[in-house]
């Protein structure tokens, strides 16, 4: 398929079309078919992070360059047309993580903030171990290292409930080696 087969896909996927819809519409040749949108992206997973490894690697060298992780609930309920036993609401507990580059004053003043969207993680924020489990996987990713030791702590921050429960899940790890100091939790 082409391009615009492909394109015309995310945009129905993006605006909300149900996928009963672009499966219609695929049978018409307008667009792809859900599946192969749902394959498209997740072929594209591993590039999310790319750039943010490669400014990792800089980093861990003595790079000018910084990234900040900043963090936020992402809650969503999802409530069925009609409501039985069997069909409840079903709510749904995500983590939502942004990746911000630092500015170097007075070199990049006039670029705007990079930014990059790590996605969504599987993670309930109200969950001491969840956070923990998300706090390990981030630091496994994401903080510089070199020769096993860690090169420079990497700011994390979100709202303060968020700051709140980073602080929690740090102070009750059971590894106070791993986590410790290696993400600082700020607001």
């Amino acid at each position: 398929m082409s391009g615009l087969h492909y394109c015309t896909a995310f945009l129905l996927v993006h605006g909300g079309c149900t996928q009963r819809d672009i499966q219609r519409l695929a049978k018409l040749g307008l667009c792809v078919s859900p599946g192969s949108v749902h394959n498209k992206l997740a072929s594209w997973i591993d590039k999310l992070d790319e750039e943010i490894i490669c400014l990792r690697e800089e980093w861990a060298k003595g790079g000018q360059v910084k990234y900040q992780l900043v963090g936020d609930n992402w809650d969503k309920n999802i409530i069925p047309a009609f409501r039985t036993s069997q069909q409840k609401t079903l709510s749904l507990h995500l983590f939502n993580v942004v990746v911000v580059v630092d500015r170097i004053i007075p070199t990049f003043t006039r670029e705007k903030t990079k930014q990059y969207p790590l996605g969504l993680f599987d993670t309930n924020e109200t969950k001491t171990a969840d956070m923990i489990q998300l706090l390990r996987d981030l630091q496994s990713r994401y903080v510089p290292f070199q020769n096993d030791e860690i090169v420079e702590s990497v700011f994390f921050g979100g709202d303060r409930l968020t700051d709140e429960r980073v602080q929690c899940a740090q102070q009750l790890s059971s590894s106070h080696e791993f986590l410790g100091g290696n993400l600082q939790t700020h607001l």
